[in-house]
């Protein structure tokens, strides 16, 4: 079933026009998609609207496709790109700082849950927040696509538009930021 289809398959029968294969990665990579265009953009019809763009561009023109190794990465970069072009052609000043990714929603990075756990985990779950406030939004960035997105250092790469190795320096700095905070939260609750 093609459904099933690794992305290297899908990306192959595609850019072939095979539209099944669109569809089936329409399918797979929408909810992330949208979740990912959100950080950068708080209008949710823009996103769906940039998203849906997107795949017409690669509905016309399949063969697009057929060089794609990182499928995930090619969608989240050709996303992000979409809607800096969306945001420049609707808002005349916009630099690509203007369009650095927001965590609006830190829960969702925490897949917080309150039911089922006990107080005292809701409490340590909001300072966890507190501290993730700290952090700047890439290193925020590179902890939610490394750690909830589980992407390589290669597709974060891309998708910050730096090399692998900032991509791997900028975890570590801020894995060491993170542990430094909660250890100083920790001491302030003891």
């Amino acid at each position: 079933m093609i459904l099933d289809s690794s992305d290297e398959i899908l990306c192959k029968l595609a850019s072939q026009g095979d539209k099944e294969a669109m569809q089936a990665i329409y399918s797979r990579y929408y909810p992330l998609m949208l979740n990912f265009g959100l950080k950068y953009c708080d209008d949710a019809e823009v996103v769906r609207d940039c998203i849906q763009d997107m795949f017409l561009r690669l509905l016309c023109h399949p063969s697009i496709l057929g060089s794609t190794r990182l499928l995930r990465s090619y969608l989240l970069i050709s996303l992000r790109n979409q809607l800096f072009d969306f945001m420049r052609n609707h808002e005349q000043k916009i630099s690509l700082e203007d369009l650095n990714p927001q965590f609006v929603d830190l829960e969702e990075f925490l897949q917080f849950e309150s039911e089922g756990i006990s107080d005292e985990e809701v409490n340590e779950r909001k300072r966890l927040m507190m501290v993730l406030k700290e952090l700047n939004a890439n290193q925020r960035m590179a902890l939610y696509l490394h750690y909830v997105r589980d992407l390589s250092h290669k597709e974060i790469s891309d998708i910050l538009d730096i090399n692998p190795q900032s991509s791997m320096n900028l975890l570590y700095r801020s894995l060491t930021k993170l542990r430094k905070l909660l250890k100083l939260m920790i001491l302030m609750y003891l």
